[in-house]
């Protein structure tokens, strides 16, 4: 088709579904007529109208001379504002518009508008394998055209169950699916009834009986209705796993991430506030580690870091338009190679599918999963609380690593009145902040506080879970963050600002089997530690690739130190920080070095400091001349040389998906683009 327009109304088809979870694409082809011409996709759901919480932020389209641009628009994430109903919740119909410039009126030409699925191009488009994903939450598996059945040969091991996800999508009704094993003359089967629109329906079967003997497993579906809003039925068969029973007694795994957390903001590491009331009996009852730095100064790389156990020049995950390659071996793959099964519980994109930081988990739970991803705050530790007790509970009898990333503290601070009020009281006696100050920062500061008190009783609430489902002792609790949050100490706010401390020193906490009580670690560590130290304390293997150290005989008490070695945190920025867009930090035995990255890749040293004696960086050993301090910059300096050369030629990070409208007002939301659109 081709014709000028300022708009265009697409009514769904009458044959087929408009369906997200089909991972659908709304794709335009189109050639405007003038430069800075945009493009906003509208939508609205059965009986609705058209409105404006319901439609994307104007989408940039090539100037003419380039030719047809290809706009793909993936439904998934089309999410409305001020309460409207987003795309997951129905789809009846789309309008393009398209605006030019101000004062002016676009013609454009319209080459071709097709809506596709990620499925369509499967064989006889009858099975696809991948990571369907099902109102936010996505397992490897597959998508089963309708009418279809599967079947399998196995051979049952003692005390063998057989667990899987089921879903429905493309479908307006309700769908009987029997799952049957039959070995000879034996036979067990159970059967579901799956709705349009329902979360994933997990769904087990006993194969004990069938223990050693040569057994056929079936899954089928009913006939479907003859209808034509079926035509395009589809069932996922997400997560399949055969569980066997739990010999070796190991403990679950709950790590839990507090984005934007500085450690030096909780009470258990001495801030005379009362921030963090439970996660200080968590400590009293484990072990806290005193020092440790995160491998960056904001999520996306810190978080990398911390699951893949590489630094950032390693894994390459650092900025917007990166992900950790499908090489890197993660937290979760290893330990669901040793029989965990593992599940994310994300609130932050750059923690999850986005980052590639979903790989290994079978079941990955994203912000929209919970309703995090339309914030109205950050206060998304709360949003999660019944997802996770709810998995908790499913699988009570399962060994699991469950990760949490909620995203409280992070800007914007808009914390409960509760939480403020139970600082108020003592909030006159606060100590100013250290200079220079950056504007009035204590109102800020305030809500910050209260956020992670917001947080803390989040982490109460679920601590009182696994103490009802008698899961506590057999769990084995990790708490951290990805990075801290400045407040005018070193003459920048938030983060990504900086390598100060302010940004990277973060809580460590850790408590269950095989972890001491009421001990405090003095050792330097980094977060690229911590996932060979969980699997050291869970006694699975830890893989040979991984950069960071096992300190699990150190938490155990099995060695009283542990040497000092550099540890390294690097960051990218999106405009010039003090001259330089990429800087490097390393740590060792108190001694920091700050270094800048060149255009040409040269590393110039900036600035070292002693953090036993001077923790709040003020003093720059460097400016001095003294030949200890300029020989102990030397061999930093040397090691992050060594380090971001070896890094850079082994990295293989893949490109990241484009921003789509919504991820990307998300991320302007949270401060990510506020130095420039697009970045």
């Amino acid at each position: 088709m081709a014709f000028s327009l300022d708009s265009v109304a697409l009514v769904g088809p009458s044959r087929g579904h408009i369906d997200p979870e089909l991972q659908q694409w709304l794709v335009v082809e189109v050639l405007p007529s003038s430069d800075a011409a945009t493009l906003t996709v509208q939508w609205r759901g059965p009986g609705d109208a058209f409105a404006e919480e319901r439609q994307t932020s104007p989408l940039p389209l090539a100037p003419p001379k380039q030719g047809v641009q290809r706009l793909a628009v993936p439904l998934s994430t089309l999410r409305a504002t001020h309460n409207g109903r987003d795309a997951s919740e129905g789809v009846e119909a789309f309008r393009l518009v398209f605006a030019g410039p101000p004062g002016s009126r676009p013609r454009v030409r319209v080459d071709a508008i097709h809506l596709v699925s990620d499925y369509d191009a499967a064989p006889d488009r009858l099975l696809a394998q991948g990571r369907p994903a099902r109102r936010g939450e996505a397992r490897d598996g597959l998508a089963l055209r309708l009418p279809a059945a599967l079947e399998a040969e196995v051979v049952p091991a003692p005390g063998e169950r057989l667990r899987l996800g089921l879903a429905l999508a493309g479908c307006a009704h309700a769908l009987g699916v029997t799952l049957r094993a039959t070995s000879g003359a034996d036979a067990s089967e159970t059967r579901v009834e799956l709705q349009p629109g329902a979360d994933w329906h997990d769904v087990r079967l006993d194969l004990a009986p069938f223990a050693g003997r040569p057994t056929t497993l079936a899954l089928a579906a009913d006939a479907l209705a003859s209808d034509a809003s079926d035509a395009d039925a589809t069932l996922f068969v997400g997560g399949v796993l055969r569980l066997q029973p739990d010999v070796d007694a190991r403990p679950n795994l709950l790590l839990y991430v507090e984005d934007t957390l500085r450690a030096d903001r909780l009470s258990s590491d001495g801030w005379p506030f009362d921030t963090d009331p439970h996660l200080r009996v968590v400590a009293d009852a484990g072990t806290r580690f005193a020092h440790v730095v995160s491998a960056s100064c904001w999520t996306r790389p810190a978080t990398s870091s911390l699951l893949t156990s590489l630094e950032p020049p390693s894994h390459g995950n650092t900025t917007h338009l990166r992900r950790i390659s499908d090489d890197a071996l993660t937290l979760a793959e290893a330990l669901a190679a040793e029989g965990w099964l593992t599940v994310s519980f994300v609130t932050n994109y750059h923690a999850g599918a986005w980052s590639g930081l979903d790989q290994g988990f079978d079941q990955a739970r994203e912000p929209t999963a919970d309703g995090a991803g339309r914030i109205a705050s950050t206060l998304t530790s709360s949003a999660v609380e019944p997802s996770i007790e709810a998995f908790l509970a499913e699988h009570r009898d399962e060994r699991v690593f469950v990760y949490v990333h909620s995203l409280d503290p992070h800007e914007p601070y808009e914390p409960d009145q509760e939480d403020l009020d139970a600082l108020l009281p003592t909030r006159a006696q606060r100590p100013p902040l250290s200079a220079p100050r950056v504007g009035d920062l204590a109102d800020d500061s305030l809500r910050y506080d209260a956020e992670i008190r917001h947080n803390d009783r989040s982490l109460a609430r679920l601590d009182e879970v696994l103490e009802r489902l008698a899961l506590r002792d057999a769990t084995l609790f990790a708490f951290t963050s990805d990075h801290g949050e400045a407040f005018g100490e070193h003459g920048q706010v938030h983060h990504r600002r900086s390598l100060f401390q302010e940004e990277l020193a973060v809580p460590l906490v850790l408590r269950g089997p095989h972890v001491p009580e009421g001990r405090v670690l003095d050792a330097e560590a980094g977060l690229l530690d911590l996932a060979p130290t969980l699997l050291g304390l869970l006694g699975a293997p830890v893989p040979d690739v991984w950069q960071g150290r096992d300190l699990s005989p150190l938490v155990r008490g099995e060695r009283e130190r542990e040497r000092p070695v550099p540890l390294l945190s690097h960051v990218i920025y999106d405009e010039p920080r003090a001259g330089h867009l990429e800087e490097l930090a390393v740590l060792q035995d108190g001694r920091k070095l700050l270094a800048a990255v060149t255009v040409d890749g040269t590393l110039v040293p900036r600035a070292l400091y002693d953090l036993r004696s001077d923790p709040g960086e003020t003093l720059d050993l460097l400016a001095d001349a003294d030949a200890e301090a300029r020989a102990v910059a030397d061999a930093l300096l040397a090691f992050a040389r060594e380090r971001l050369a070896a890094g850079r030629s082994a990295a293989s990070a893949a490109e990241a998906e484009p921003m789509d409208p919504a991820l990307r007002e998300w991320m302007a939301q949270m401060g990510y683009l506020q130095d420039g659109p697009g970045k």
